[in-house]
């Protein structure tokens, strides 16, 4: 009796794990082939392909010290430390420092659609493999978080997700030099995707060089932008607070850091409607 019902449970956990790997054509995904498309799919985001090892453990283990991603991928630390740098400069991971120790934290991997070189073949070879890196994230949603990111791509990941929210408040330091051309024409991009995507969005932005042209060309209704004085020795420093999120972003160091907390946002979002108020152009 007790081998016919150890059977029967192994045929049940065989069959669950079969059902996690049907794609959404309910065609059975072959595990050695998901595995031989995640390293495909590196190489042709141009990332070293000893990177998903690593990219992998960090989904699988959420917020972990670089040692135990190194001894979960069974690689040395001096090669994690390397393949980490280089899915930190993609952002499809953060750090951040806790006492005199390093985590890491896995982004979420929908990510990985935004490095394709809006290649049709390559985004459809993502999103096969999307269930399944979905289905390892450990999402740290409702857990106190902070991640930081560097780099350009690091700044895309922030606003990126920015873009998932319905309504974002900026508050903008002004700045006192012209950002990076590639930055700019990202950032551009970015302001279509809030109106396309109507997002509401309020912004209190310093007085710059070009902060009235700005005003010109973006504000509206639904993205209403108001001028606020500015310190001219301030660097080009954003805050976005949207959902339950504060982001902060330096576009001179090209580096931020995002707060993942529903009482820090809210008490943020409370900060910046009293300035939003203490601004209005019509009481002034």
């Amino acid at each position: 009796m007790l081998t016919v019902f150890i059977i029967f449970v192994i045929i049940i956990i065989t069959d669950y794990i079969n059902l996690q790997y049907y794609n959404n054509n309910s065609h059975f995904v072959n595990m050695s082939d998901i595995i031989n498309n995640q390293f495909q799919v590196f190489t042709t985001l141009g990332i070293n392909p000893k990177a998903m090892t690593v990219y992998r453990s960090c989904l699988e283990l959420g917020q972990i010290s670089v040692q135990n991603i190194a001894r979960h991928a069974h690689l040395p630390r001096s090669s994690t430390y390397l393949l980490l740098e280089e899915l930190k400069n993609k952002g499809l991971v953060s750090e951040i420092k806790i006492g005199k120790k390093i985590y890491i934290n896995p982004v979420n991997p929908d990510k990985l659609k935004t490095l394709t070189k809006n290649c049709k073949q390559e985004l459809d070879q993502i999103e096969s493999l999307l269930p399944y890196f979905q289905a390892i994230y450990q999402d740290q949603t409702g857990k106190p978080n902070v991640r930081f990111f560097q780099g350009f791509e690091g700044i895309k990941t922030i606003l990126e997700e920015t873009l998932q929210a319905h309504e974002i408040f900026v508050l903008c330091s002004g700045y006192k030099n012209k950002i990076e051309t590639k930055l700019d024409q990202y950032l551009e991009k970015y302001m279509q995707d809030l109106v396309d995507k109507k997002i509401k969005t309020k912004e209190l932005i310093g007085g710059s060089i070009d902060s009235q042209k700005y005003l010109d060309d973006y504000n509206s209704t639904q993205n209403q932008i108001r001028i606020i004085p500015s310190s001219s020795n301030l660097d080009h420093i954003d805050k976005l607070i949207f959902a339950n999120k504060v982001a902060i972003i330096s576009y001179e160091h090209l580096n931020g850091v995002v707060i993942d907390n529903k009482a820090i946002a809210e008490y943020e979002r409370y900060l910046f409607s009293l300035l939003w108020t203490y601004n209005n152009p019509s009481q002034n």
